[in-house]
């Protein structure tokens, strides 16, 4: 399910996450009725969409960092400029939006120089939700 997630746009998937919790709770034997968040929190483990975002922001800061990767830092350049002019990164947006966050803020903290570990604060808020 997480294969490629850091090179493509990632999706949430709600059935996705139906599909992880129906898993962990038939190989627990739990009830199907047992509340997921009681599961998530017991077993300590992330929902896809959660895992899926830090993965994906992870490479990205990675490619950002790195002295090395030229290819991929204009390639991730282009993308961004793209994401400007284009409408359609509906779960990207929504998933900085429900997190607290929009793609303009982001970069103009970057352009600031703000020491923000954006993937962490994003992680960290997703779980909260």
């Amino acid at each position: 399910m997480m294969y490629g997630i850091e090179s493509i746009e990632w999706k949430e998937s709600a059935e996705m996450e139906r599909i992880q919790l129906k898993y962990i709770k038939w190989s627990l034997r739990l009830d199907l009725y047992t509340p997921s968040y009681i599961v998530l929190s017991e077993t300590n483990i992330e929902k896809i969409r959660i895992k899926a975002g830090k993965r994906a922001m992870q490479f990205e800061e990675d490619i950002r960092t790195s002295t090395e990767r030229l290819i991929l830092k204009e390639c991730l350049k282009e993308k961004e400029r793209n994401m400007r002019k284009r409408r359609n990164c509906k779960e990207r947006k929504e998933y900085l939006r429900r997190n607290g966050y929009s793609q303009q803020g982001i970069v103009k903290l970057r352009e600031r120089g703000e020491d923000i570990d954006i993937v962490w604060e994003l992680t960290t808020r997703d779980k909260q939700n």
